[in-house]
């Protein structure tokens, strides 16, 4: 569903328009090939360009306002084939993908028997959007018994090396493993255990109709 301004004269004030359109898509969207999301995909790092504070463009809005992700998109991936970019806020701590949520698994020792010993990360909902898959996810990780832990000091540093898994969510991508981040290895450099389940019980979750809104 899109909300528009409405019909109107040229320009960019809305009092000059006679009321809100709102108008609806429905269409299909593969953001990303089917194999993607069992090898995982890697992601570019945007260091120019930056998520914007709520004093510019609040990230908790969900919006058409897509410049500046098409910019980050276009920074972070220059030159590869690459295909999204992790963006940082003003103070450099991790924000999101350009149209996707983040998370940042850590196993501890022991978290095959101990589920507590797995602390999910995800930046600071002052930072990103806070997305309705993004939300699920936090849910499932929870019931699972793991900790999630909402970081509003999460550096890129933070997101590779042993032990760790990284994934992003969003209602275009569903839930995609990365692999690497800026060419540094995540993990073992394939789809962790703990994303593997994640991604597994969502996707049970989605098929199943009561988890669905009626048409009604």
């Amino acid at each position: 569903l899109v909300v528009t301004r409405g019909m109107g004269d040229l320009g960019i004030n809305p009092k000059k328009c006679v009321g809100a359109t709102i108008y609806c898509i429905v269409s299909t969207i593969n953001l990303y090939p089917a194999e993607a999301y069992e090898r995982g995909i890697q992601l570019g790092l945007t260091k120019k360009i930056r998520r914007p504070d709520k004093s510019t463009v609040d990230p908790t809005v969900k919006s058409l306002n897509y410049l500046n992700n098409v910019l980050a998109l276009i920074e972070g991936t220059q030159g590869t084939d690459l295909m999204e970019s992790l963006m940082l806020n003003r103070a450099g701590f991790v924000a999101e993908a350009t149209v996707d949520n983040i998370f940042v698994i850590n196993r501890g020792e022991g978290w095959e028997k101990d589920p507590s010993k797995v602390v999910i990360h995800t930046p600071s909902d002052e930072y990103c959007l806070n997305g309705i898959t993004r939300a699920t996810l936090k849910g499932l990780a929870q019931e699972k018994g793991y900790q999630v832990v909402v970081d509003r000091y999460l550096m890129p540093i933070e997101m590779v090396g042993p032990d760790r898994e990284v994934f992003m969510t969003g209602t275009g991508a569903g839930v995609m493993p990365i692999t690497h981040v800026h060419g540094v290895q995540v993990g073992d450099g394939v789809p962790g255990p703990v994303t593997r389940d994640l991604v597994a019980t969502y996707r049970e979750r989605m098929a199943d109709p009561a988890n669905g809104l009626t048409i009604n």
